[in-house]
């Protein structure tokens, strides 16, 4: 687990936490996480009847060259490229790129339901299972709390369109009324 501390004119405007995950480490091998367990509450359902109706649902495909777009960060892993060792699913996507694609969704999200000027001003989630590269994935938001004390929090949910499966989970946001125009 490693974080990074981005800063601009001396200010810090982001900080980013990183677990790896290693196919094939022994479990005793394993460190567990020590960062912060701030997620969605584990109350908190994208069907509960109270926020349903401020739940959409947004459909992207994953493009065939989005992993190699992503080598552009600086992750040279050849899963990202050549697929696992077994080979049986082909390239698994960054989860930077997963992230872009949530994050991308929940400020859609935000445009159909506010009219504020919104900046993002926190991201977290539980990378479950791998996306693909050529899967289409549907990314699930929903308004935790709408409006308190200029904020909106979210939760979001990552799934594979053709089987279901979630892919992203416990995913929760932090938007912020913005007083100048978003940077996002």
């Amino acid at each position: 687990t490693t974080e990074t501390t981005y800063y601009q004119e001396e200010s810090c405007i982001a900080t980013a936490q990183m677990t790896a995950l290693v196919f094939g480490l022994s479990p005793e091998k394993v460190v567990s996480w020590q960062g912060s367990d701030k997620i969605a509450p584990t109350n908190t359902n994208l069907t509960t009847k109270n926020i349903a109706t401020k739940k959409t649902m947004h459909e992207f495909n994953i493009p065939p060259n989005a992993a190699l777009l992503y080598r552009l960060s600086g992750d040279y892993n050849p899963i990202h490229v050549e697929g696992t060792d077994g080979g049986n699913h082909g390239p698994i996507l960054h989860g930077l790129c997963t992230m872009g694609y949530a994050t991308r969704a929940i400020l859609q999200h935000m445009k159909r339901f506010s009219k504020r000027d919104m900046r993002m001003t926190e991201i977290r989630c539980n990378f479950v299972k791998p996306v693909f590269i050529g899967d289409a994935i549907r990314v699930e938001v929903c308004c935790i709390n709408d409006g308190i004390d200029d904020h909106v929090s979210v939760c979001f949910c990552v799934y594979r369109s053709s089987s279901g499966e979630k892919l992203v989970d416990k995913g929760y946001a932090t938007l912020l009324q913005s007083k100048t125009a978003s940077r996002l």
